[in-house]
């Protein structure tokens, strides 16, 4: 039987990235049966993606969102409406991205070892992301290793996270996990959603499944900080929940990364990196998700 592969963009205000992206699905050596573009946009992508005939596509399909879902509810909608239309396996990622024309085809050498498969990504800058780790979850925070695997000629490495940005998922395992979880809106969402996954599933982040970076990202922004710290908060209750995790470390966890960007922000004399970061711990204290309302 065939099965049917899917792929699912979030998009935000970046259609000139979308449209490298979604050319680059397109341009796939396993084709597609259909490609979901969740626009949370409030510019004008559509009218752009109609212009550019992406709509005529055949396998194209444009959600527009009432209202900016962010990557956690965007992948939410997104993965929901392609097991409507029967995929069987889901690609996710953000606009940013383009995929290796082989991406696909690398990821399906080994779905029958794993149900939750992770893309290499190259940055801006021409370096392979360092993402071979594991989330530790006594403590709940990431460790990594520095790609040694790949290194000593290793085709994939192992762990317990995920990234959206690339992860291609089977339907079966969604099944059991449930979709992902909106209250992140962004930040941790997939580590979280790969965490579940990794109860049930080998993760495997796989070496020539790859993908590239349009943009340069940076760890430091206001908003990037706010969800960060206060999305801590939810990772713990994941961990809390499954036995992993105590409250009191817990606690402790979140504070210690809301106290390091709050002591960068005085080496950096930036008064918005300290506010984002208060604001970030009294809502995650406050179990206050979804949406920030209002600015940093």
């Amino acid at each position: 039987m065939n099965e049917k592969i899917f792929g699912v963009i979030v998009t935000y205000n970046r259609k000139h990235l979308l449209e490298k992206c979604l050319d680059s699905l397109l341009s796939q050596k396993v084709k597609l049966d259909g490609i979901i573009v969740v626009n949370n946009s409030t510019d004008d992508t559509a009218k752009f993606l109609e212009e550019r005939g992406f709509l005529n596509k055949s396998g194209v399909f444009l959600f527009n969102s009432e209202k900016n879902l962010g990557s956690a509810g965007g992948f939410k909608k997104g993965i929901e409406l392609a097991l409507n239309a029967g995929a069987d396996w889901i690609l996710t990622t953000d606009d940013d991205v383009v995929a290796d024309e082989y991406l696909v085809r690398n990821f399906l050498r080994y779905k029958d070892f794993s149900h939750c498969m992770c893309a290499n990504k190259k940055d801006t800058e021409g370096n392979w992301s360092s993402w071979e780790g594991i989330l530790l979850p006594q403590w709940g925070f990431i460790t990594t290793i520095g790609n040694d695997f790949f290194k000593n000629g290793r085709e994939f490495s192992f762990t317990n996270f995920a990234s959206f940005e690339g992860m291609f998922i089977n339907r079966s395992l969604i099944d059991k996990i449930g979709l992902p979880d909106e209250r992140f809106f962004i930040c941790l969402d997939d580590t979280a959603y790969g965490f579940l996954a990794s109860l049930f599933t080998n993760i495997i982040y796989v070496r020539d499944a790859r993908m590239e970076r349009q943009l340069t990202l940076n760890p430091n922004t206001k908003i990037g900080v706010y969800y960060n710290i206060r999305n801590q908060f939810l990772i713990n209750e994941y961990l809390i929940g499954k036995g992993y995790l105590t409250k009191t470390r817990g606690f402790f966890v979140a504070m210690a990364r809301a106290s390091k960007k709050i002591i960068l922000s005085f080496f950096l004399f930036d008064v918005g990196i300290f506010r984002a970061s208060i604001k970030g711990l009294f809502d995650g204290l406050r179990g206050k998700f979804g949406k920030l309302e209002g600015n940093l």
